[in-house]
């Protein structure tokens, strides 16, 4: 997928406010204060400005006591790249000031002139000039305002153009402008979190649904998270597999000060109102499910060795009891108790309120070590275990929902080094995460049906899952990342320079649906019937496979220039290139069988016209589609420029007009690239059993199937109580 996108902005600044507003002509207006903005994928901020010539500018971290060190160049221009997010003391000279560098910008500091303007204790820097759209969600607002979950992308939902929702079973989603969930992209410390079989954030696609219907889990600890960057659009090259909104996060660390902080959150059935199904639950006698929730969790960090060796943990519990009520279906006339007299002993209680309960751990760990001025290295795990019940009301039973598992184990090393003009990182990632059902949703379902009429209505489901319920994924493989920054470039202006490659080898795998089998039953006024009347097979096909691997290649290759022309003119140049080997996709042959009927007969009544030739008629080539093995080969055309070009029109970051250009590609998820390997994979056959009455003792049959006299052959068969 691919997008574009052409913005020209005009931004009002305002105190702790940032507005924008979109225009077709550049429009001007003045104030003080504060947007924010963003100059690099890793979550590390850049400092630049002017100082005096020829001489030392040193920032020291207030908390951890890392440094960064550079020489001012004969203009006095000077750029500290690679600093972690924080509050950092700069001196030039006999000057001193301290301020706050916000996660993934580039700030201006001007030590050339008096410094007593500048100087407010903590004061946080803010870059104006730039051709990027987003916001950043602080540190202090995670800590201070409201949300009804603790995950930490609800904070984003303040964003313009950005929505984060929460529906009534605590499933969350996330999704920028009127892109779906699956288009968006979050980086952790610089790693990107992607779900590469179902798209958006990796383990928020729930229990194998679609990922646009979220999930109740936190992708990862809020504790751990000390402030993120919201782009909407016009992202630098060094965002890849994005077409939506981009999160880049900075995770905390430990300082020389031991920190910890623990919370708890509580809810039972007399803290909360009934639901409307509850209430009509409770009016015909069922008591309120029992919906108890907690979240409790700790965090600490502190110092291994003082200035140098830093430590910070993580853990969070969420366990949640998702109320819901499992009635029969309007359209049988029957209320819930009316519906159980007819059941088998135990269907019946089956009715009413019930939960869908689901369990996460969370827990993150880091270690961030600089044993001098020149390195610094990180190691931090991320592991998450969640357990959900899902499917749970209307018309289906706690017995007959599907129980998931869902795991996402992370380990992430990087190492910085550091020159006077240059930086060098070098990144591993190792991912495993998978989500998959449980055997107890293999049993067989029994569907009981309420004769109404000449047809039916649904009263319940028990004791098993449906098969197509059964979705599982998984993705596990390693990333390499080499990026590359030159700061001392001169031409024309000031130059930062970046480029970068990366390379994942990652196993995918994918299942649409499970084997399984559906026994439907009969019941009037009268009760049950004694024999299900008919029953569906889910059956994997002999030499197929229901289940989707490939190992899948990526690559991606970039070079930006932040372009710093004079103190007026700023621009943004960029280009990316992708590109994603998935050879079950690439090699996949279409069976004959197939391939002969596309090309024959329409219909059996008219040999004049092939399936091909009629779907031709609607504008469809089939013979695009048609894989024989050796016909597909992956895009290599994926090149994607970002370019950006701002102008501060009196140089004091207070009325700046900017725009920019970009194209992006998201990848093709696997779950849809998979489908024309696991869909032929199953048969799902009916068969019907005559001799079936219903407790009135009438005759009762599918597909009219109810008696051995008028039983077709192959399609009615006698009940045998070995089925």
């Amino acid at each position: 997928m691919s997008k574009k996108r052409v913005r020209i902005e005009n931004r009002v600044f305002r105190s702790h406010v940032s507005m924008a507003h979109l225009s077709v002509a550049a429009a001007v207006a003045a104030a003080i204060g504060a947007p924010s903005i963003v100059w690099a994928q890793s979550a590390d901020a850049t400092l630049q400005g002017n100082a005096t010539p020829n001489t030392e500018v040193v920032a020291q971290n207030k908390e951890t006591g890392i440094t960064r060190k550079t020489t001012a160049r004969a203009d006095g221009s000077y750029i500290l790249v690679g600093m972690p997010p924080g509050l950092y003391t700069i001196t030039n000279g006999s000057k001193s000031v301290d301020v706050r560098l916000s996660v993934a910008t580039t700030s201006q500091l001007d030590l050339a002139q008096a410094i007593e303007e500048v100087v407010i204790s903590g004061k946080r820097l803010i870059e104006t000039r730039t051709s990027e759209v987003g916001s950043i969600v602080s540190a202090r607002e995670i800590d201070t305002v409201p949300a009804i979950t603790r995950n930490f992308l609800e904070f984003a939902d303040s964003v313009p153009g950005v929505q984060f929702t929460v529906d009534g079973q605590g499933n969350t989603s996330f999704r920028g402008g009127a892109q779906e969930n699956t288009n968006v992209n979050v980086f952790i410390g610089g790693v990107s979190m992607k779900d590469f079989v179902q798209g958006g954030l990796s383990g928020q696609s729930g229990a194998g649904k679609n990922p646009n219907q979220g999930d109740p889990g936190n992708p990862f600890p809020q504790s751990a998270i000390d402030e993120y960057k919201v782009i909407n659009s016009n992202y630098k090259a060094e965002y890849d597999q994005v077409a939506s909104a981009a999160i880049t996060a900075q995770t905390k660390s430990g300082t020389n000060t031991f920190k910890g902080d623990s919370f708890v959150t509580y809810t039972d059935n007399g803290l909360r109102a009934d639901t409307p199904a509850e209430l009509a639950a409770t009016t015909a006698g069922n008591p309120k499910a029992d919906a108890k929730t907690y979240e409790w969790g700790v965090s600490a960090g502190g110092p291994i060795i003082m200035d140098k060796l830093h430590y910070f943990a993580a853990f969070e519990r969420k366990s949640l009891s998702l109320p819901n009520v499992v009635f029969p279906s309007s359209q049988s006339g029957l209320t819930s108790a009316q519906a159980a007299a007819l059941l088998p002993a135990g269907v019946g209680a089956e009715f009413g309120p019930t939960t869908n309960p689901f369990t996460e751990n969370l827990f993150f760990g880091k270690l961030d070590y600089e044993p001098s001025s020149s390195d610094r290295f990180e190691l931090w795990n991320l592991y998450r275990d969640e357990k959900q019940l899902a499917g749970a009301s209307g018309q289906t039973a706690a017995s007959a929902a599907t129980r998931f598992e869902n795991k996402n184990n992370r380990i992430t090393v990087r190492w910085q080094h550091f020159g006077d003009d240059w930086l060098n990182e070098a990144t591993i990632a190792y991912q495993d995460a998978t989500s998959q059902p449980d055997s107890s949703s293999t049993n067989p379902q029994y569907v009981y049906n309420y004769l109404v009429g000449t047809g039916t209505q649904q009263l319940i489901a028990t004791n098993g899952g449906t098969a197509w319920a059964q979705f599982a994924n998984s993705q596990k493989g390693t990333t390499f990342e080499e990026v590359f920054t030159l700061n001392n470039l001169h031409w024309a202006g000031d130059h930062t320079v970046k480029a970068g490659i990366k390379y994942s080898g990652i196993d995918l795998k994918y299942q649409d649906a499970g084997q399984g089998m559906q026994f439907n039953y009969i019941v009037d006024p009268s009760g049950t019937s004694a024999q299900p009347y008919s029953a569906t097979f889910t059956l994997q096909n002999p030499g197929k496979s229901n289940i989707a691997t490939s190992s899948d290649k990526q690559y991606g290759i970039f070079i930006q220039d932040d372009w710093k022309i004079d103190q007026h003119w700023t621009a943004n140049i960029g280009v990316r290139w992708d590109y994603e080997q998935v050879p079950s996709w690439e090699n996949f042959a279409l069976p004959q069988p197939i391939v002969d009927s596309i090309y024959g007969p329409y219909s059996a009544t008219d040999n004049s016209v092939t399936y091909a030739q009629a779907l031709a008629l609607g504008g469809i080539n089939i013979g695009d589609y048609i894989g024989n093995g050796h016909n597909r080969s992956s895009p290599k055309d994926q090149f994607q420029p970002r370019l950006g070009l701002s102008f501060d029109i009196n140089g004091d970051q207070r009325h700046v007009v900017f725009g920019g250009y970009g194209r992006s590609y998201d990848r093709n998820i696997y779950d849809l690239l998979s489908l024309e390997l696991t869909k032929s994979a199953l048969s799902e056959p009916t068969v019907n059993f005559y001799g079936t009455t219903t407790p009135d003792g009438v005759p009762y049959g599918g597909s009219g199937c109810v008696t051995a006299a008028n039983a077709s052959p192959g399609s009615c068969v006698a009940w045998d109580p070995a089925f």
